[in-house]
């Protein structure tokens, strides 16, 4: 989380933006990830529960989430970094979609059902692209001036 907002914060300084908004948009880059972090073990909780009837130790959760978060994380510094020093099509923001092909393969250590397998994959991801993208436009919507 901290080297995304390096980046994030670098990336903005030394484009036409001043010292303050660099600040914001580097804190809103942290807390979307460590605040989704805690919403998303919770979530998770929740669904593996009641949905899946699957019951699963917190630790597993919070591992699963922080492994894929983390991945979240790095294709998110790779958008960063490559829209900073290249002039590149929109195709490269669909590359957290990736996200659905370690969530398909984590199956068996997560103890998923094979009836709820696509179910899994597909609420799964949503989550984890959802979440952390609210928690970004909520605290762009609180800080005057930010969009």
């Amino acid at each position: 989380m901290g080297v995304a907002t390096v980046i994030c914060f670098l990336g903005y300084f030394f484009s036409d933006i001043s010292l303050s908004r660099a600040l914001q948009l580097s804190i809103i880059e942290f807390v979307k990830f460590f605040g989704g972090f805690y919403a998303l073990v919770y979530v998770m909780k929740a669904f593996s529960t009641h949905i899946l009837e699957v019951v699963q130790p917190e630790s597993r959760i919070k591992r699963f989430v922080g492994y894929n978060l983390g991945l979240y994380i790095l294709f998110d510094i790779c958008i960063l970094i490559v829209r900073f020093f290249f002039n590149v099509p929109a195709i490269i923001d669909f590359l957290p979609l990736l996200l659905a092909y370690v969530i398909w393969n984590s199956q068996k250590y997560m103890e998923v059902p094979d009836q709820k397998s696509i179910l899994y994959v597909v609420a799964t991801t949503i989550l984890f692209l959802i979440i952390p993208m609210a928690i970004q436009k909520l605290l762009y919507f609180f800080m005057p001036g930010v969009i």
